[in-house]
């Protein structure tokens, strides 16, 4: 008698939301990585665009919300009203990555430092900037 065995891995059902998802442009690099990461792992993604509005994201974070989304990577809007939708996302303590510039998001601070963020534009330039300081000694 073969017995199947169950798998005692639990898939993630990560959702993405960018401006846009065009590729040509950068989001579609990081998208690609991201998905890389994520079929490794045998999780579940789920992409939406807001075009940089918060009404949009408000609607695509509902969908993921219906859709029982786990964590969500996002790059936030930054024209319209404030995300209530992302505020709320991130009240529930539901894992957020934030991507992106944080002076133009339409997020609360309180929002924004629960979350871990990066910037994927910008990364080669993060890397120099600290290989330089590190070839002065500092480590900090």
């Amino acid at each position: 008698m073969i017995c199947a065995l169950k798998s005692t891995i639990s898939k993630k059902k990560i959702g993405i939301i960018y401006r846009n998802l065009h590729f040509r442009q950068g989001s579609s690099l990081s998208i690609d990585s991201i998905e890389k990461s994520i079929k490794l792992h045998n999780h579940v993604l789920m992409i939406g665009a807001s075009h940089g509005n918060t009404k949009e994201e408000d609607e695509c974070i509902k969908r993921f919300r219906s859709a029982g989304m786990d964590g969500l990577i996002i790059a936030p809007a930054f024209e319209g009203k404030k995300s209530n939708e992302l505020e709320k996302w991130i009240h529930d303590n539901k894992p957020t990555v934030l991507e992106g510039h944080t002076g133009a998001w339409k997020l609360s601070k309180k929002a924004t430092i629960k979350c871990p963020q990066i910037d994927f534009d910008n990364q080669l330039g993060m890397k120099l900037m600290m290989d330089y300081l590190w070839s002065l000694g500092h480590r900090h």
